[in-house]
Order: C-alpha cells, then structure tokens, then sequence
C-alpha cells in the first residue's frame, strides 16, 4: 500500500480548523507568504515560511506607556536636541518631545536595538522608550540628520 495518499490526508487534515493569520514565532523572520484559496463560505487561510534568525536577541529599546513622573525628557527645537547625552538607569524611561518644528528620535544604529518616534510635533503626544540593558544608544532625528545625541544607559 502506497503512504502518499495517508500522508495526503494528514497535511490536508493538519491545515484545517484555524482562521488565525498570525505567526507565533519569537525571533523568526518572514521571507515569503502564500495564500491558500479556502473553500467558499470558509475563512482565507495564509501559510508563512518562517525561519529562527540566528543570534536573535530581543530589543533593548521599547516603546511604553509615557508615565506621569520619573523620565529623562529628551527635547527637540530649532534643529536641535536640549542634550547631547541623556543618562538613565537600566529599565528607565526617556520621553521624547518637540517643542517646535517636525523632528524624529531615530536610533542612529542599525541593530536589534533600533528604535524610532516616528515624526513628532509640538502638537503630537510624547513617546516614551524604556532602555532595559546598559549601553550607549545614539540617535538622530531622521529630518535633521545633523541633529545628534545619545542616552547612556548605566
């Protein structure tokens, strides 16, 4: 007796029953996405590579709830932060205003520690980073390149 058809019914019967679109792979990196067509009156269905990535470790930067005390404010005006380095313990907060212009707090490296604001203005609500491992962190706002400073973590 062949095993194809057996091995046929166990992926088509191991596909069925969820209508999640989600992968929950910590550390994984999604380097392609097909689309399955489902049976009509059933939910769509996508099934993702995912693949570990090697080394992976989580972030040291992210982004909180803003609190009400108890941060190391980071200000931006007239193409310039208030600082050039911010100092903060392990698990502290820095909240990132801009008291004029459009400015961004962008990490300045590229690695599992990037983190960014997103465009802010006088008028937008702050954002808040927790830096949760010691270390220097630099950034820039991404409008004003030239616009530079670091939150020293100890």
């Amino acid at each position: 007796m062949s095993r194809t058809p057996l091995l046929s019914l166990l992926l088509i019967a191991a596909c069925g029953g969820s209508d999640s679109k989600a992968v929950d792979a910590p550390n994984a990196v999604i380097d392609s996405a097909v689309s399955i067509d489902a049976p009509p009156g059933t939910p769509d269905a996508q099934v993702f590579d995912a693949k570990p990535t090697p080394d992976a470790k989580p972030s040291s930067v992210k982004i909180v709830t803003c609190p009400a005390s108890g941060t190391v404010d980071v200000v931006a005006s007239n193409f310039m932060f208030d600082k050039a380095t911010y100092a903060v313990a392990v698990d502290g907060i820095v909240k990132f205003t801009v008291a004029s212009g459009a400015h961004t707090m962008t990490a300045t490296a590229a690695s599992s520690d990037a983190f960014d604001s997103g465009t802010l203005t006088s008028t937008s609500d702050p954002v808040c980073f927790q830096f949760t491992a010691a270390g220097g962190f630099p950034f820039h706002c991404s409008i004003h390149t030239s616009m530079t400073a670091t939150v020293t973590v100890q």
